[in-house]
């Protein structure tokens, strides 16, 4: 599970933006997030990135 600053990650399904330059935005829908219950930054899963990263150019 990856880690943001604490240990608390609580699994959602969210829609995620992405900046890919100064202007552009992309929109993954239901796309599987951990949410620090701390924080509230978000992580992704390294399998989920690999499905998703070439659209948003990663």
């Amino acid at each position: 599970m990856p880690r943001v600053c604490t240990e608390t990650l609580e699994f959602q399904v969210n829609d995620m933006p992405f900046n890919l330059s100064a202007k552009p935005i992309v929109i993954l829908k239901d796309l599987p997030v951990f949410r620090c219950e701390n924080c509230g930054k978000y992580a992704i899963e390294d399998p989920v990135m690999e499905k998703f990263g070439f659209l948003i150019g990663e």
